[in-house]
């Protein structure tokens, strides 16, 4: 996930591994609200 984001990277702020993987994680379970209150939208 680093290589990924240091590759990547253009507003040169470095972040370590800890770091993405807990923002990673909170993005995640944001996602993952979003679509169920979709899914119950959809019914």
């Amino acid at each position: 996930m680093k290589e990924h984001f240091d590759v990547h990277n253009v507003s040169g702020i470095d972040r370590s591994e800890r770091s993405l993987r807990s923002r990673w994680s909170t993005i995640n379970k944001d996602c993952q609200k979003w679509a169920a209150a979709q899914k119950a939208v959809d019914k």
